[in-house]
């Protein structure tokens, strides 16, 4: 006796197997296409040579392109809310091998820095691509340690980020808003002046205007500020 099968039903069976194969085309290639960029790095010391340029800027006397490659989605951080798929998909597409490619590519674009925060393994994924593959991607990092709480830790994060080879650090814009909130805006100074103390430019992150309306107002001597441009409802 055959099976009886609704309209949905048929659909979706006469759909999933297209688009499966198509995924799977696209995954092998897409893997393929990070397999040769890796080669192409361990190839090229040098670092990819720049197709184009960007205008620059500076922050005290680091030149950077006036566009960055922001670091949320290479640490798989979506914003996606509740939807924990995203983060799974987010993590298996962004392997080392594509961040990689993503750099190089950025590179060759004229984007020569990347913001990111210190997820686990990112600083040693920053160290091989830079020094062992040739990449001239300059780094802008933020620590997650809190520096409220654990303020010795901050410090050591800080310092250990110098030694590697960090080229700015500001204030994770997730503690700034804390601070904000908490009216602890002696330790936004506090932050920044660590940075400042070991000799690389000190920034503040904010998701909310009212840490820099408040960094402002106090004059905490920041060298820049790194600002998102969205509305916190996330529901």
């Amino acid at each position: 006796m055959s099976q009886s099968i609704n309209r949905r039903g048929f659909i979706k069976k006469s759909l999933l197997s297209p688009a499966a194969g198509a995924l799977a085309i696209q995954s092998v290639q897409e893997k393929a296409q990070a397999k040769d960029a890796v080669k192409r790095s361990q190839s090229s010391p040098g670092g990819p040579v720049p197709k184009a340029t960007l205008p620059k800027g500076k922050i005290k006397n680091l030149e950077i392109g006036r566009l960055l490659l922001g670091g949320n989605l290479l640490t798989h951080f979506t914003h996606s809310r509740d939807l924990r798929y995203v983060y799974n998909l987010t993590a298996h597409y962004n392997t080392e091998e594509k961040i990689f490619e993503t750099m190089r590519i950025a590179e060759a674009h004229g984007i020569d820095t990347l913001v990111i925060h210190t997820a686990p393994g990112v600083v040693s994924m920053l160290k091989k691509y830079r020094y062992r593959l040739g990449g001239k991607m300059k780094w802008i990092i933020c620590p997650t340690a809190q520096v409220d709480t654990e303020p010795e830790a901050y410090a050591k994060q800080v310092q250990m980020l110098v030694e590697e080879g960090v080229d700015a650090i500001y204030l994770w814009g997730v503690s700034a808003d804390r601070f904000v909130s908490q009216g602890k805006v002696d330790m936004i100074a506090k932050a920044v002046e660590i940075a400042k103390d070991n000799g690389v430019p000190s920034g503040i992150g904010a998701h909310d205007l009212r840490v820099v309306q408040e960094c402002e107002r106090n004059k905490i001597d920041a060298d820049f500020y790194i600002k998102t441009f969205h509305h916190h409802n996330y529901k």
